[in-house]
């Protein structure tokens, strides 16, 4: 069974790279290298966990 995801909060700076892919209509796959590639300006990871802006998932950044 698939695991809820909850919707992204526009008053939080960061979301989870499983709600950015959804909201994106991509895989978490395609996110995640994406990531390593530096292609997602403004991400960070902090102890282990990737942190995804949602200024940028929500096309307010390029």
């Amino acid at each position: 069974m698939a695991r809820k995801i909850k919707p992204i909060n526009p008053a939080q700076k960061y979301c989870s790279p499983r709600q950015a892919a959804w909201v994106m209509g991509i895989s978490e796959y395609l996110l995640y290298r994406m990531y390593h590639v530096g292609q997602i300006p403004g991400a960070r990871e902090i102890g282990g966990r990737i942190l995804i802006p949602v200024s940028w998932v929500m096309g307010e950044v390029s």
